[in-house]
């Protein structure tokens, strides 16, 4: 007897339950994703145009980008005028990393796996902004199922990835705003976040805005007046690259804003 209990000590669970965790929470979203993207995610991509959109402007970053040449402007394009392509709704803050990695990775690679991160960036934040207002675990991987493929995000997948990653990182700024503290991590982390969202998109401008507005609205108090200055001071010193090279393109291509 003695040995028997011995042995059954040294037995060990099939998975612990950290992995247990892991898998609840994962599995689900695998499956789904799965489900949705039935192709070989290296060397196809969803049939559509803005989509070509999107893997021109990675090739043609990593085309000048290896050539040591400028990728902001493309003379071909709306032809003799040219085009500036920071213009582009697709900003230079989302084409300069695709075009990195695609010196390494096949161009369908790059854009699938942007894809996927988004989904998976948008799932975490969901889940940790949940976190902060439902206790019960199977409903918050519910809501952020839901929120993270619902029809106006899975629409997107065929070349909007601006709009995907700015539904995404929302998430996460929400998270920060909202979680229990004031100190200057909070502050910081809220400016750097919606920086790289206007980054990525100017979209990020006014819906940012508004969330910011929201936090200010549900508690109105001098000291988040002072939080939402000082965020706002950092997203724009964060964002300022990506908002001079949209205007310079603009003012060159005499587009108003």
């Amino acid at each position: 007897n003695l040995r028997s209990v011995s042995m059954a000590r040294k037995v060990m669970p099939i998975f612990s339950s950290r992995t247990k965790a892991f898998l609840v929470i994962w599995c689900p979203f695998i499956l789904v994703w799965l489900w949705g993207t039935r192709y070989n995610p290296w060397t196809q991509v969803e049939a559509y145009g803005d989509l070509l959109e999107v893997i021109w402007g990675a090739k043609w970053y990593r085309e000048h980008l290896s050539h040591f040449s400028n990728p902001l402007f493309a003379p071909h394009i709306f032809y003799p005028e040219g085009w500036h392509t920071a213009a582009y709704s697709q900003a230079a803050g989302l084409l300069l990393p695709l075009g990195l990695l695609h010196f390494f990775l096949p161009v369908a690679a790059v854009y699938n796996g942007a894809l996927l991160a988004a989904f998976v960036v948008a799932y975490m934040g969901m889940r940790r902004f949940l976190r902060l207002y439902i206790l019960e675990h199977w409903l918050v991987i519910l809501v952020a199922l839901l929120y993270t493929f619902w029809g106006l995000r899975w629409g997107r997948k065929p070349g909007q990835l601006n709009l995907l990653w700015l539904s995404s990182l929302l998430t996460w700024l929400g998270w920060v705003l909202l979680r229990e503290g004031t100190g200057w991590r909070k502050v910081l982390w809220a400016g750097v976040i919606w920086g790289v969202i206007v980054t990525i998109t100017l979209y990020g401008l006014w819906m940012g805005a508004v969330l910011l507005a929201a936090y200010w609205l549900v508690n109105p108090s001098l000291v988040r007046i002072k939080q939402l200055a000082a965020i706002s001071a950092i997203a724009g010193l964060v964002s300022l690259p990506g908002l001079w090279l949209f205007w310079r393109a603009t003012q060159m291509a005499d587009a108003p804003l």
